[in-house]
């Protein structure tokens, strides 16, 4: 048997719904991911044999085999064929483990594993109600109730708070922790794996994404604590938007991070402080930071320029 190893692995940075990413169809996106291995891996296109992919809702503009359609979009030659599946949450991981088994099996040697989804564009059920409004299970065969209690994620994670004994407290605590871990990992340029991605701004011009849009640097607690359970009657459940979504309602604009680096931010002048965080933490370009800040652009450069040395000793000239 042969052994399957992954050669590299690369992705977009992940948008909000209606977010920068927004106007990017599905299978042009995948085909750009797929465009940008190649580029990054120097494999060649020719060796390439199939292209398996799993995505969810594979209707819409992720219908029609997106897999196949993406390859046709991409540098790939047309004879490369393409798969996709549904398993659900699982489907790019299913696709990277039947890749992994083609290979193990010997039957190829050069396959792709991926995955795309766009909730902005192709919104969830739309497989399940053809286009008509779908909350959840109700277009389902309903003898399928009569043997089997199914429910949802959200109920999912409240049973698994119920029974392990996780509070409310608990998982506020493990997202904060969840966001606050993601941000530093973007300042340390440990998100090797991104390959950036032309979007749009909330403007509607271009915008270079080239991190995850829902990393918030600093949750403001009092917000978090006060939203109300998303699954369950309130007084009756855990999880809120803060767990189960990119929620604007517990951000703010000041960075809480550990150690050195929010010691070092705290020591900057608060204009500056001010466009470093929309900068470095939350990607803005130089253009939105002047807007948001109503400053010119090189009133903006100027402040990055004077904070720069500082900054880079804790963030090793990523800045």
């Amino acid at each position: 048997m042969s052994e399957a190893v992954i050669v590299d692995a690369v992705r977009t940075p992940f948008g909000r719904r209606g977010g920068a990413l927004r106007e990017y169809r599905p299978d042009a996106l995948l085909a750009h991911v797929l465009d940008g291995l190649l580029d990054r891996t120097g494999v060649d296109a020719r060796k390439i044999e199939d292209v398996i992919d799993g995505t969810v809702t594979l209707a819409g503009e992720q219908g029609a085999n997106p897999a196949r359609l993406a390859v046709l979009l991409s540098k790939l030659p047309v004879d490369v064929p393409g798969v996709s599946l549904n398993r659900m949450c699982g489907s790019s991981q299913q696709a990277v483990h039947f890749a992994a088994q083609a290979v193990s099996a010997g039957d190829m040697d050069y396959v792709i594993g991926c995955g795309v989804e766009s909730m902005s564009r192709v919104p969830m059920f739309l497989d399940i109600g053809l286009g008509g409004p779908v909350n959840g299970f109700e277009k389902l065969d309903p003898e399928l109730f009569k043997r089997h209690e199914l429910i949802h994620q959200g109920e999912s994670a409240e049973r698994i708070a119920d029974k392990w004994g996780l509070s409310r407290q608990d998982v506020d605590d493990f997202a904060q922790e969840s966001h606050r871990r993601a941000a530093l990992a973007q300042h340390a340029g440990w998100n090797r794996e991104l390959i950036p991605v032309t979007g749009v701004a909330p403007d509607g011009g271009p915008l270079r994404l080239e991190r995850d849009e829902g990393v918030r640097a600093q949750i403001d607690e009092a917000k978090m604590a006060s939203l109300k359970p998303a699954f369950r009657p309130e007084g009756k459940g855990v999880v809120t938007a803060a767990e189960v979504g990119l929620d604007e309602r517990i951000s703010v604009s000041t960075p809480e991070l550990s150690g050195g680096f929010e010691q070092l931010l705290n020591e900057l002048p608060e204009s500056q402080r001010e466009v470093l965080i929309l900068m470095k933490v939350e990607g803005r370009s130089l253009e939105e930071v002047a807007a948001a800040t109503g400053s010119s652009i090189g009133s903006v450069k100027q402040k990055v320029h004077r904070a720069y040395e500082k900054l880079r000793r804790v963030l090793g000239g990523n800045l």
